[in-house]
């Protein structure tokens, strides 16, 4: 299900202030994000569905997402209504198929993808009608939602937020751990799948990254900080793989 918008959802994402946005949310480094939302307008907008089944193949992808949807299934989250959110969702490849995994579980489930690129949400709409999109950053999510409230009436908390390779391009982890911990129902879940720590130095001009992957032991100190209860797995046999250059993808499972 989509929220009723109060202006036809083109023009929210065509006329976005972000001068103003920018000014309203906490954010670290302002430039940092208009070069991603650049980068991945120029580069990636319009191409971005095929570079990811490039980067995992279609078997692959399916294993992400029957992952994500399981980790949703045995947790504490009380099926019924569910918000949820895909945080740095793209163009909305994983939160399509993630979606209409859950809304088989969860029949009233609502859906709300966040990103800070117009033109990728715009792809998003374009062809998956039943998402709610957002603009905005995982450094603030509140504030984001905030922002656009005076758009559409949306959520003050989620029952379910994931982010898939999203991470590595957040300036701050432990900043994006307290923002989303913050609209998180009680027991809400929080599912990170991102990169492994590689050496692949190049990807940060090949494809706007600010980390090289993570070490998943580290990431679980970091969350540990945040939530109750962290779990972190390397799923063997998932790799993001690109020009012969492959890293491993871990999932981190989150409790309020």
């Amino acid at each position: 299900m989509a929220l009723e918008m109060r202006l036809p959802v083109e023009e929210y994402l065509e006329n976005f202030d972000f001068k103003s946005f920018l000014r309203s949310v906490k954010v670290r480094d302002e430039r940092l994000i208009l070069d991603q939302i650049r980068y991945f307008t120029v580069k990636e907008a319009v191409e971005r569905d095929r570079i990811v089944e490039s980067y995992f193949g279609s078997e692959k992808i399916s294993e992400i997402v029957d992952i994500l949807v399981n980790k949703f299934k045995f947790s504490p989250i009380k099926h019924g209504k569910i918000r949820t959110l895909d945080l740095g969702s793209g163009t909305g490849f994983f939160t399509v198929r993630v979606a209409e995994k859950l809304r088989k579980l969860a029949p009233d489930l609502e859906v709300y993808a966040m990103d800070a690129t117009p033109s990728m949400l715009k792809v998003l709409v374009n062809k998956y009608k039943n998402v709610t999109p957002i603009i905005g950053v995982a450094e603030d999510v509140r504030g984001s939602l905030n922002f656009s409230s005076g758009f559409m009436d949306l959520p003050s908390e989620f029952e379910f937020i994931f982010s898939i390779l999203t991470l590595h391009h957040c300036l701050n982890v432990a900043n994006v751990f307290r923002s989303v911990n913050e609209v998180l129902g009680s027991n809400g879940l929080f599912v990170v799948a991102d990169l492994c720590k590689h050496e692949f130095e190049e990807f940060k001009l090949e494809m706007g990254d600010v980390h090289l992957g993570f070490n998943p032991e580290e990431i679980r100190e970091i969350a540990k900080e945040t939530f109750s209860e962290v779990k972190i797995e390397i799923e063997p046999g998932i790799k993001c793989e690109c020009s012969g250059r492959g890293a491993e993808i871990f999932f981190a499972s989150m409790i309020k």
